[in-house]
C-alpha cells in the first residue's frame, strides 16, 4: 500500500497546508497513514481541487479571487485571473520544491475543478468548462478551448465541478445547485435545468431540457470527449463535489448540506 499511502498523504497535505502548516500532528488518522506537510503557501494559495498526473505531479486549482463579486474585500488578489499550479518534488526528498503557474486566465474566477486527462487539462469554472493544452512541453498552456458554457454558479462554490475519466471513454462530472444551467453540447442538445435555492436570490423551476425532462438543482452528468451526448444521470443534489468511479462503473459522490 506504499503508493496509496503516498497519495493519501500528498492529497491531504496539499489541502491542509495553507491553514495548518505547523499542525500536521493534530490529524487523527487510521493505522498505517500519516500526514506530512508536502507543500504550503506561497507555493499555492486557497486550493479548491487537485489532480495527480502520470508523472506524479500535483495540479492545483486556486480560488484567490473567490467571491470577489460578492465581497471584494480580500487582501490577496490575482488581477490577471485565478491560476492552475503544477507542484512537484524534483529531488525525491518528500517535499515539494517546484511550483509553476500552468495558466493564469481572466476567464478563471474561483475555478472548482482541475483534471489532467492525457494531454488535456480540464478546468471547471462556471459558467465555463475550459480545456487547456501544452503543445510544446514547457508546462505552460498555449491552447485553449471553451468546451462547454452556460453553467450557473459563477464565483460561488456551487457551480460546475471537476471532471473524471472512465474506461468507457467518456468524461463524468457534476454541478452544484446554483443554477440555472443553459448548456448546449457540440451536437446541439441543450440542458435547461433549474434550482430550488440560490445565494443570488433567483429561482428557476420547471425548465425542460431537450429530452423533455425537468432536471433540477445539483446534477451528475457525462459527456463524450468530442463534446457530444451531454447526458444527466442524476439530479436534485445540493452541491455534489467530484465523482469517484469504482471498477464496476458505480459512481460515488459526496453531497454537502
Amino acid at each position: 500500500m506504499k503508493i496509496g499511502r503516498l497519495i493519501a498523504s500528498v492529497a491531504l497535505s496539499a489541502f491542509v497546508a495553507t491553514a495548518y502548516a505547523d499542525d500536521a500532528d493534530q490529524f487523527v488518522l487510521p493505522d498505517g497513514l500519516e500526514a506530512k506537510i508536502w507543500a504550503q503557501s506561497p507555493q499555492f494559495f486557497n486550493p479548491t481541487n487537485l489532480d495527480i498526473d502520470s508523472r506524479g505531479r500535483i495540479w492545483v486549482a486556486e480560488a484567490v479571487n473567490y467571491r470577489e463579486t460578492l465581497h471584494p474585500l480580500h487582501a490577496l488578489k490575482h488581477p490577471d485571473g485565478d491560476r492552475i499550479m503544477i507542484l512537484e518534488d524534483t529531488d525525491g526528498d518528500g517535499k515539494c520544491d517546484s511550483s509553476k503557474v500552468f495558466v493564469e486566465d481572466k476567464d478563471l474566477t474561483a475555478p472548482l475543478g482541475v483534471a489532467v486527462l492525457g494531454n488535456k487539462v480540464i478546468v471547471s469554472c462556471s459558467p465555463n468548462v475550459i480545456v487547456y493544452e501544452d503543445t510544446d512541453g514547457d508546462d505552460k498552456a498555449d491552447k485553449k478551448q471553451i468546451f462547454l458554457t452556460g453553467f450557473g454558479g459563477f464565483d460561488i462554490d456551487h457551480g460546475v465541478h471537476a471532471f473524471v475519466g472512465f474506461l468507457d471513454g467518456r468524461w463524468y462530472f457534476n454541478v452544484g445547485n446554483e443554477g440555472p444551467q443553459h448548456v448546449k453540447d457540440a451536437g446541439g442538445w441543450t440542458l435547461n435545468s433549474g434550482m430550488y435555492a440560490s445565494m443570488r436570490g433567483k429561482n428557476t423551476p420547471n425548465q425542460k431540457s431537450d429530452d423533455g425532462r425537468v432536471w433540477t438543482a445539483g446534477l451528475a452528468l457525462r459527456i463524450d470527449l468530442d463534446g457530444r451526448h451531454l447526458t444527466p444521470i442524476g439530479h436534485n443534489f445540493r452541491n455534489c463535489y467530484e465523482f469517484a468511479i469504482d471498477s464496476f462503473g458505480d459512481m460515488w459522490q459526496s453531497d454537502n448540506d
